[in-house]
């Protein structure tokens, strides 16, 4: 008699940080019990970290922390720069990709991954698994890639540039999520000045999500924290130190250590509360840079984002 063949779970977890340390090990574990299809098919993407001197120590490391400490093995699917990838290359990655059963992606920068993720099939090849089944694993940078709007973390914290949203994979929006994923969100690492959400601050936050349109969400992540989004099921379960925070026009929810339906994901209570009427409210954000549109498949018109803001906003970096 033959054996049945199951569709492996549809997950999508989100790690806030320290996905690679030993408070995320049982984790992984988890999801990858749960997508083992019955053989584990583990991939790490190394193209947010790919600009980096030290990206070859940064994927080896990861692979034998998933060796050692997961006890699994994980290949390194390799896109580092879109423009020097052979057509071979890229067709080789994106095979990869749509074979594997756990994806993997990390630390980095957003706006690089994405520059460079942008002109391939890559969005399409992550829709496809959240349809039939697969772990896609994402954190820190590569999380801040998932929602509609991504954060130019380096350019606006180190570069100084004024704050701005790049457009990002809305893979969550593939599940009815609409929103822009800020991983550390709880980081305190700047002692005497605020580097809550992903090292904005209170003040730089307030004016990024008032760019944001209005059925969009800041879907915050704290720091070695998992949001796990089980897609079949329809439920979202925090798992680790932190918490997973909605946040809209500055109301929020919070939830840590517990399993909700994904319905409430995007209903926040009280997120009609009146906005200041400075403001910006229009259907997609002012402050969008116009040169990260998306070029791929598979996007729709209502979602192209508009010019970057121009100057003369209130703030100044």
């Amino acid at each position: 008699m033959s054996r049945r063949h199951t569709r492996p779970a549809r997950l999508i977890a989100i790690f806030g940080s320290g996905e690679t340390s030993p408070v995320m090990t049982s984790i992984h574990q988890e999801l990858i019990a749960r997508v083992r299809d019955p053989q584990l098919d583990a991939i790490l993407l190394d193209t947010p970290f790919g600009f980096q001197q030290n990206a070859d120590e940064i994927a080896a490391r990861t692979i034998s922390y998933f060796r050692d400490h997961v006890g699994c093995e994980i290949t390194l699917a390799s896109y580092r720069h879109g423009g020097r990838a052979t057509a071979l290359e890229l067709e080789q990655f994106l095979s990869r990709l749509g074979d594997a059963n756990y994806v993997f992606a990390g630390p980095g920068s957003p706006t690089y991954a994405l520059c460079h993720w942008r002109d391939s099939a890559m969005r399409e090849r992550l829709t496809a698994k959240v349809r039939r089944g697969g772990c896609i694993a994402f954190a820190s940078a590569a999380a801040i890639s998932l929602g509609a709007y991504a954060l130019p973390v380096y350019e606006i914290y180190k570069v100084g540039a004024d704050p701005s949203w790049v457009e990002g994979l809305d893979l969550l929006g593939e599940i009815g999520v609409r929103c822009a994923v800020i991983p550390h969100y709880d980081n305190r690492e700047g002692g005497t000045h605020d580097t809550r959400f992903c090292y904005m601050g209170e003040t730089r936050l307030r004016f990024l999500e008032a760019m944001l349109p209005e059925d969009v969400l800041i879907l915050g992540v704290d720091e070695y924290t998992a949001c796990i989004i089980d897609v079949d099921a329809q439920t979202v379960t925090v798992r680790g130190r932190g918490g997973v925070t909605v946040r809209r026009r500055g109301v929020e929810r919070r939830w840590e250590r517990t399993s909700f339906a994904l319905s409430e994901l995007p209903h926040p209570a009280h997120a009609s509360a009146p906005v200041a009427a400075s403001a910006s409210r229009s259907s997609e954000p002012n402050g969008m840079d116009s040169s990260h549109r998306w070029s791929g498949g598979g996007r729709p018109r209502d979602r192209e984002p508009a010019q970057r803001m121009g100057g003369g906003h209130p703030w100044h970096g």
